[in-house]
């Protein structure tokens, strides 16, 4: 099933991918729907691609989780080079994404979000927010990291980790400093060893009181996911599960 809208802004149309998992007992997980009760629902994980990468080239990532029971939500954002500077056209985004939680009617839905590249995790700064927001944050049960270029651009180099961005009369912090310093949900960080700097602010994360789990991902292409799904694969599944065994 696709899904699009019209976006709120001019410079990206705002299109989306949702997919509803095939029933499997043998491999589907099962989350409580709160942590106090019972009830077992579907979860849901968010997609964010990075920057430029077409939708098929998510499918294949899309299906580990769909083999497991998830509606996967799959979006890429475009034009966002400096996403730092850029939240004003950030928040949108977020605001539409978030709401379809409420509009598919799975509020109850354990919520995952699997953020690729630098443009994954700046716009995974404001869904998180905006799911929180909506009242569906505390159902965010974990985050992965994926070869996220969160420290490449040049003001971030140059001006650090504490950037602060000044959007709708607030202040926000940068990525780098957003996921260093939250404690929740679990976070996994895949990287290759090129990115020292994504296992540093796994570190951090950690050091934060946070649960991290870390997967290095080296291949002589570079970081290729395909050429290194065995382990890729092995990794995230195990990580997901960790955090189904923690809801029940």
């Amino acid at each position: 099933m696709d899904g699009r809208s019209s976006p709120s802004h001019s410079e990206d149309e705002l299109e989306f991918h949702i997919t509803f998992p095939a029933p499997n007992l043998e491999t589907n997980l099962t989350f409580s729907s709160n942590l106090d009760t019972e009830e077992v629902t579907e979860p849901v994980v968010y997609i964010l691609g990075w920057e430029g990468c077409e939708d098929d080239e998510l499918e294949w990532l899309s299906s580990i989780y769909e083999s497991r029971g998830f509606i996967t939500v799959r979006y890429t954002a475009q034009n966002m080079d400096l996403q730092i500077l850029r939240s004003v056209s950030t928040e949108p985004i977020a605001v539409r994404l978030a709401g379809l939680v409420s509009e598919l009617c799975l509020t109850e839905s354990p919520v995952f979000i699997h953020a690729c590249g630098e443009t994954g995790a700046s716009l995974y700064q404001f869904l998180a927010k905006e799911l929180k927001t909506s009242g569906s944050g505390s159902a965010v049960r974990g985050i992965v990291f994926d070869n996220t270029n969160i420290c490449v651009s040049i003001l971030t180099a140059l001006i650090g980790p504490w950037i602060l961005v000044y959007t709708r009369h607030w202040f926000h912090p940068s990525p780098w400093q957003s996921i260093q310093c939250e404690s929740v949900p679990p976070a996994l960080f895949l990287w290759d060893g090129s990115r020292e700097w994504v296992e540093k602010a796994g570190r951090e994360r950690q050091g934060s009181g946070g649960t991290v789990f870390f997967s290095r991902l080296d291949d002589q292409d570079g970081f290729n996911r395909r050429n290194m799904a065995e382990k890729y694969e092995k990794d995230l599944v195990e990580f997901i599960i960790h955090c189904s065994d923690q809801s029940n």
